[in-house]
Parts: C-alpha cells; sequence; structure tokens
C-alpha cells in the first residue's frame, strides 16, 4: 500500500512538473511565445485587411466596420511587441545535418522558444541541448559536461517552450542542438545571435 501511494505521488508530481502538451495550450498560452505572436497577429492582421480590399459585404454594418478597425489596431500592437521582445533575446534558425530539421528558435532569459514552424525527423531519444559551441559538428565527445539538456524534444513538430534552471547563465550559449540520445546522433543545429 505504501509503494503504490508513493508511486502515485510520484506520478502526480512528475505530471505537474512536466510541460503541458502543446496540443492542449489555449490560445493565451501559446501566445506567450513571441515567435508564435507574431506570426499570429500578422495572419489576423492580414486577413483583416482582405476583407477590407475585397470590400467584403460584411463591413457594410458599421458595427463590423469598427470591429475590424478595432482587432486590427490591437493586433497590430500585438505585432509590435512581439517583435520588440524578441529582439531582446538570440534568434537562430535551425539547419539539419544528419536528418532533416527546420525553424526558427528564440532564447530569451531563461525560456527556449520554437517557432509553429519548426519541424524535424522524429527519433527514438531525440532531446533538446545548449552549448556554447558555435558548431557542434566540431566537438569532440558531445555531448560535453558544458551542454544543457533540456529534455526530450516535445513534439517534432510546431511551435514549444522550454524553461531553463535560473541558475543557468544562458548568455554563454551560442547553439541549440537537437541531438538523439539513444542514437548518439546529430540531427541538426540552430547558431543563436542578438
Amino acid at each position: 500500500m505504501k509503494r503504490l501511494l508513493t508511486l502515485a505521488a510520484l506520478s502526480l508530481l512528475i505530471t505537474a512538473c512536466s510541460p503541458r502538451n502543446t496540443s492542449t495550450m489555449t490560445l493565451a498560452e501559446r501566445l506567450q511565445n513571441p515567435l508564435f505572436a507574431e506570426r499570429y497577429s500578422k495572419m489576423l492582421v492580414g486577413r483583416l485587411t482582405e476583407l477590407e480590399i475585397d470590400k467584403d459585404p460584411l463591413l457594410e454594418d458599421p458595427k463590423m466596420q469598427e470591429l475590424v478597425t478595432s482587432t486590427k489596431t490591437k493586433w497590430m500592437e500585438v505585432d509590435r511587441e512581439a517583435r520588440r521582445i524578441q529582439r531582446e533575446g538570440m534568434k537562430g534558425e535551425f539547419v539539419g545535418i544528419k536528418e532533416y530539421a527546420l525553424g526558427e528558435v528564440l532564447l530569451l532569459e531563461h525560456m527556449l522558444y520554437f517557432a509553429s514552424d519548426f519541424e524535424t525527423d522524429p527519433g527514438p531519444g531525440l532531446s533538446i541541448f545548449l552549448s556554447d559551441a558555435i558548431d557542434p559538428r566540431e566537438v569532440d565527445g558531445f555531448p560535453r559536461t558544458e551542454e544543457i539538456n533540456l529534455g526530450p524534444l516535445q513534439s517534432p513538430y510546431g511551435q514549444q517552450r522550454y524553461t531553463i534552471p535560473e541558475t543557468v547563465d544562458t548568455t554563454v550559449f551560442r547553439t541549440v542542438i537537437l541531438w538523439d540520445t539513444e542514437l548518439q546522433r546529430l540531427y541538426g543545429f540552430a547558431q543563436i545571435s542578438k
């Protein structure tokens, strides 16, 4: 009985501390990712602008016209703020090495964000590492003790975020690495900079 209670408590703790599955994230949670916020706001403003360009009959109603105008104004500000926040961090684009990998990444203080365009091939032990190395192909014995393992990749597709422990000095990192810990294989990496 005691063992069962211990396992139940451990399971609850692991669930509570695990990153939330991105497929169940609300829009408000997704908008905390500045890369997602920029893309979403640009797409929404673009769609509303198309209504105006097409002279959509919907806009003949003054209330609808006001809604479109105020919504565009709000989301243009969200876009500006998302881009401002991104300038505070370090950004890069994934490049596939041994496997397919692409998409934008942002290191902002103690959070690592992947853009919604992120994609890579699945792997049995695909994990995210931060490194001070410019090019991980030139590192002997990767992963070294200098690299920080942020854990398993949440998904091979789409936006996601990873928390970096507060005790870690994130200013030293130059690369985000996709490494399969089981295959000992470099999938790809993104060099990050201001």
